[in-house]
């Protein structure tokens, strides 16, 4: 495969074949003479909507009053600015702005916040849920940090219906082999509330998705069975 690292460059797409074929225009087309290979890694030029900008600085509203006991916009400004400098370092990326960021990274900073508030049980004025553009992703964090997806309590995992994921009566969970069955992080309350109503239902009124496939970084976490490597 070609170095693209040093070559790396954007291509405009002219048109796509029913046989999977894709028809690019590049600036300069020579380096891929000696290439059998490359990697497409599509560019989404959007950029951050007010409504997901609005979801950010509550979060960042949320963090500031646990630190320092207040959400003032100068303090909210500050926690910012120390966030940001945490995420840039972490994904080795520049620094951005809020105010034209675009939607990717926007999206990623969006997930690092709720994953900070969950790793440290900070309270948000609204339900966290809420707060997501992107539920699969909320409900694997909560799964990591053992966090309720509806309330933030402490949770256990609840093994839904989807892809035969129920776990009978009698059987040692700890010898079941976990990975791929679909659960959800539930505290106590939602937990016995998901068993008095059909799985569906109970998703529709709390407006999740879908549950999440486990897969062998939440097995590590919950002590239980993975496929062998």
């Amino acid at each position: 495969m070609g170095n693209l690292n040093e070559s790396k460059q954007k291509a405009k797409i002219l048109g796509f074949g029913e046989d999977g074929k894709v028809l690019i225009k590049l600036k300069d087309s020579s380096f891929l003479y000696n290439c059998k290979e490359v990697n497409i890694e599509p560019v989404d030029e959007r950029k951050i909507s007010v409504e997901q900008r609005n979801m950010i600085w509550s979060l960042i509203g949320d963090i500031s009053e646990w630190r320092d006991g207040e959400r003032t916009s100068s303090v909210k400004k500050e926690t910012n600015e120390d966030l940001k400098e945490m995420f840039c370092e972490e994904n080795d990326i520049d620094e951005f702005s809020l105010s034209d960021v675009d939607i990717k990274i926007a999206l990623e900073y969006q997930r690092f916040l709720i994953e900070f508030i969950l790793e440290n049980d900070i309270p948000t004025r609204k339900p966290l849920q809420d707060m997501s553009s992107d539920s699969n992703s909320y409900i694997y964090s909560c799964l990591y940090n053992k966090r309720c997806c509806i309330c933030g309590l402490p949770s256990d995992l609840h093994h839904t219906d989807t892809n035969k994921s129920k776990v009978g009566m009698g059987r040692n969970r700890k010898e079941i082999i976990h990975e791929g069955l679909y659960v959800l992080p539930l505290c106590r309350k939602h937990h016995t509330e998901i068993h008095t109503m059909p799985e569906n239902e109970f998703m529709e009124k709390y407006h999740i998705d879908s549950p999440i496939p486990m897969d062998k970084n939440l097995c590590k976490k919950y002590g239980v069975k993975a496929f062998a490597e």
